[in-house]
This record gives C-alpha cells, structure tokens and sequence, in this order.
C-alpha cells in the first residue's frame, strides 16, 4: 500500500512539473490550456482506476497501482 502512496505522489508531482514547464512556454493560451486540461484529465482517469483497482471492481493496467 506504501509503494502505491509512493507512486501516486510521485506521479503529482511529475504532473505539477510538466504543467509548470507548459506555464513557461512562450505559445498560445488556448494552447496551454488544452495541454493542463488533458493532463488533469489524464491524473483524474489514473487516480479513478486506481481507486477502482483498490475496491476490486476493475484491473489496473499500471503495475505500480495494482493490489
């Protein structure tokens, strides 16, 4: 269960960075919207397979989120 604490941390943080790194990029703002809306979108889908992968309803592909 550590190790899936662990690595959902660690996957925010990764998130936080990319869309820091998107926030300096000198293109449009529509541009950059679309990119943090698809990543948040992206972190929403992983945490709701990992919830469901904890609960036993679906299983998960990724190997750090697994039971």
């Amino acid at each position: 269960m550590v190790e899936v604490l662990i690595a959902l941390i660690v996957m925010l943080v990764v998130l936080g960075v990319i869309l820091w790194l998107v926030s300096l990029l000198p293109i449009d703002a529509t541009i950059k919207q679309i990119i943090r809306g698809l990543a948040i979108i992206i972190v929403v889908v992983m945490v709701l397979m990992w919830l469901l992968s904890l609960i036993g309803y679906v299983n998960s592909p990724f190997p750090a989120f697994r039971r």
